[in-house]
């Protein structure tokens, strides 16, 4: 009993930043285009966009706690916050060991560049598949809703994750 309630702590604490960074990873990887770049400059991309990601969204809360508060602070108290709400928002960046895991098989020579890309996306629907049904199940729904629900936060991930890739048609074509 006390597994399953240190399980849910753990899940309500980190899913929704898991499932966050999921999507976020997915619409990059759908940005990046067609052909997908050589599998270093995939890796460093995520990298650096998931890092920029993490960092606006910690300042963005940051700066509007502070205004919210009419608080003016110092510049190391400043570095302080910030450094806090980066630390808080870590578990985003847990969805790039996926494609850390195949992008580096593939660099290896274990895995082609077109297998590389699919696993990646794939298991990334897996993991928005997953957390859609654990919060579903941790919240008392029966199988069969969180099945659905499942299906529902998967189906939304990969449509917000089109979405990138639509706007980027749409810009192509605009030119």
């Amino acid at each position: 009993m006390e597994l399953q309630e240190d399980t849910a702590a753990f899940l309500s604490r980190v899913s929704g930043k898991l499932v966050y960074g999921a999507i976020v990873l997915e619409a990059l990887l759908g940005a990046l285009g067609d052909p997908l770049p050589g599998s270093p400059i995939v890796l460093v991309s995520l990298m650096l966009s998931m890092a920029v990601v993490v960092i606006a969204g910690a300042y963005s809360d940051w700066v509007g706690e502070h205004m919210e508060k009419r608080v003016l602070t110092s510049w190391g108290d400043r570095l302080r916050g910030l450094d806090s709400a980066v630390r808080s928002r870590g578990w985003i960046l847990a969805p790039l060991l996926v494609p850390g895991t195949f992008f580096g098989l593939e660099i290896i020579g274990l895995l082609s560049h077109t297998g590389a890309y699919a696993l990646t996306r794939v298991v990334l629907l897996g993991v928005l598949f997953f957390f859609g049904f654990a919060a579903a199940r941790l919240s008392g729904a029966g199988v069969l809703g969180s099945v659905l629900s499942a299906v529902v936060v998967t189906l939304l991930g990969y449509i917000v994750a089109q979405a990138k890739i639509l706007a980027k048609l749409v810009q192509a074509l605009g030119k």
